[in-house]
């Protein structure tokens, strides 16, 4: 037997061997666990769009179907007289501590209802309810026909975990609003031109705002 025949495998060699696979094992191991991270970042930002995604559509549909009555125009209530029906309100209440917008307006866009339900002109109103340790963002969406409030029991929820959520409504001079009241003269007894919403979650560590803004197509001819 010659002695390449016999020659074998020393241990020095063995231990560079083990040492260089070790090496290739902890950097596609490493390689791995920075593909998930990234992956699992991808997936997050994902939902979280998903998430954002289809409750700002309805929101979105129901302003831009804001429905007020054209003809005859206009007339501001007097002392004492029924506010309008299809009056556009925003105004600021406290949930357990913490300020948010509640809205109400008149629009066309209603959801289905089920059978027997007469599509029409509906009452929307958008509100935060707080919910154990967290605040949800609910649609109301109601008939002109009842005169039912809004009930988060019943009330379908359009966003979960609301971190902060916040309307900026913009006049047709550009000045900016907190609040609106389409009955004030402050107002011109109108709808705004434009709606920027800021909304945030706290689900999943999201703590980046989603910001959108809608303009309102239509606005109310007063009688003088």
């Amino acid at each position: 037997m010659t002695d390449s025949a016999r020659h074998g495998f020393t241990l020095l060699e063995m231990l560079v061997a083990m040492t260089v696979f070790s090496i290739i094992v902890l950097t596609l191991f490493s390689t791995f666990r920075t593909f998930l991270s990234s992956s699992d970042l991808v997936n997050r930002e994902i939902r979280r769009q998903e998430r954002f995604q289809q409750g700002l559509q309805v929101i979105t549909a129901d302003l831009e179907q804001i429905f007020l009555p054209r003809l005859p125009r206009y007339h501001p209530p007097d002392f004492n007289e029924t506010l309008d029906r299809f009056r556009f309100t925003a105004t600021e209440t406290r949930v357990d501590g913490q300020v948010f917008p509640q809205l109400q307006f008149a629009s066309l866009n209603q959801l289905d209802l089920g059978p027997g339900y007469i599509h029409g002109v509906g009452r929307i109103s958008y509100y935060i309810h707080g919910n154990g340790n967290r605040y949800d963002l609910h649609r109301s969406d109601r008939t002109f026909l009842t005169d039912h409030e809004p009930d988060p029991c019943t009330d379908p929820i359009l966003i979960r975990d609301i971190r902060s959520f916040s309307l900026t409504f913009t006049d047709r001079q550009g000045n900016q609003h907190a609040t609106w009241d389409s009955e004030s003269r402050f107002f011109e007894y109108t709808v705004p031109a434009w709606i920027t919403i800021d909304i945030m979650t706290a689900a999943e560590g999201d703590r980046a705002p989603v910001t959108t803004a809608v303009s309102i197509p239509v606005i109310r001819q007063v009688e003088e």
